[in-house]
């Protein structure tokens, strides 16, 4: 029997309202405007910088501290770039491959970025072609960079997708994104899964797919409700993931939509509060999102601004999740696994819902004691996700796997 290891995870889940959220403005980001700069987050601090203002390509970075509403200038990059692909793992950022000129993409280089002593170390080349606008994600250690354009505005495009390991600091291709090769797609993470789509590829694009890293395969998802565009950000507030801003056919858009992986459907929450906006950046600090800078319609106004973007009284608050009531044991298993309610909520009014991994209800049932046989049944081998509803709130959720 193969043995599967796996983290219990908070689920983004979703109440069955619509959830508003608010952006307030903060303090600009310091330096000069400009439009395709590199964003990361690590601990408690945010990082933004390099980019293009239509004259200089950008290496700064400047962290942002939000409980001071303050940037401080660290240490740049050697040479100034845009459009990279940018993520962090285990407490560093890495910048890699974008853009040092106008005609075409030239850059490999891997570089990583140590807040601890506020340094750059090279890390091992890109191993495939350069390109710049791909879509990132991170799951657990790794990185995932996938999409990107190898040459001028009309390609050649890319569907390739590789995986960044940087505890020993290799790269390894993976199944190609299934779907037209594009750039300027975006990608998030959700419940361990990467999500990558939108882009252009000669035309716009409103999909959506996912990826489960543990199979190496992608499973198509519904398509994003706003119009099909590329550049738009991505990012996670509210225990929901977001997408928004972008642009398509010289059009810039302000609208930010929210995905439920539960359900998988889209609804529209609060425009972005600077406005049209493309090539933009967002990062997301303690779970709170924050985004900015980017240009209006084509390139005519460039910005240094800088917004946050709270839940209000229709959104999920972080603070909803913390506590889990519920656990399944064990969470590998082939015939059954024993479901436990704890205190306070050990009583018969508690319902279980079983989700399969393309977020389709599979199982809905009511929880007779806070103890319970879970039956296989008509579960096939896979992943499944639970959660337990008393009296109309989420008081417990979790992740199983059926062998």
């Amino acid at each position: 029997m193969k043995k599967t290891f796996f983290y219990l995870i908070c689920l983004f889940l979703s109440h069955d309202f619509f959830a508003q959220g608010t952006w307030t403005q903060l303090t600009s980001f310091p330096s000069a405007a400009r439009w395709g700069s590199s964003s990361f987050d690590i601990g408690n601090k945010g990082y933004v910088g390099m980019g293009y203002d239509g004259t200089n390509h950008y290496g700064d970075l400047w962290e942002y501290d939000p409980g001071a509403n303050s940037w401080t200038q660290k240490a740049g990059i050697t040479v100034g770039r845009r459009l990279c692909a940018t993520f962090a793992v285990n407490g560093k950022g890495y910048v890699s491959l974008g853009a040092t000129t106008l005609s075409s993409p030239t850059i490999q280089e891997v570089w990583e970025f140590n807040p601890s002593n506020n340094s750059w170390v090279q890390k091992n080349n890109f191993p495939s072609s350069p390109r710049y606008s791909p879509a990132t994600f991170v799951i657990g250690n790794k990185a995932y960079i996938v999409c990107g354009n190898e040459g001028s505005s009309s390609g050649p495009f890319t569907n390739e997708l590789w995986e960044y390991n940087p505890t020993n600091d290799t790269w390894i291709q993976k199944t190609n994104f299934p779907s037209t090769a594009r750039y300027g797609c975006t990608g998030f993470e959700l419940n361990n899964f990467g999500y990558v789509g939108l882009g252009y590829s000669g035309s716009f694009h409103n999909d959506l797919y996912m990826y489960d890293a543990t199979n190496d395969s992608w499973i198509q998802k519904a398509n994003f409700a706003g119009t099909a565009r590329n550049y738009a950000i991505g990012f996670k507030a509210c225990n929901k993931s977001y997408v928004g801003l972008g642009q398509s056919n010289g059009n810039a858009y302000s609208d930010i939509w929210e995905y439920n992986y539960f359900g998988n459907t889209w609804s529209q929450a609060t425009n972005f509060g600077g406005g049209n906006r493309w090539v933009s950046v967002s990062c997301v600090i303690n779970g709170t999102a924050y985004a900015g800078l980017g240009s209006n319609n084509g390139f005519t106004n460039m910005y240094n601004d800088w917004w946050k973007f709270s839940c209000d009284g229709n959104g999920i608050f972080e603070n909803e999740l913390i506590n889990n009531f519920v656990s399944i044991h064990p969470t590998v298993f082939s015939n059954s696994a024993t479901l436990e309610i704890i205190s306070p909520y050990q009583n018969n009014n508690c319902e279980l819902k079983i989700f399969d991994i393309t977020g389709k209800l599979n199982r809905e049932e009511k929880i007779i004691s806070y103890k319970m046989n879970i039956e296989r049944k008509n579960l096939q081998q896979g992943v499944y996700f639970f959660e337990v509803i008393n009296e109309n709130k989420k008081i417990g959720w979790g992740k199983f796997i059926v062998e």
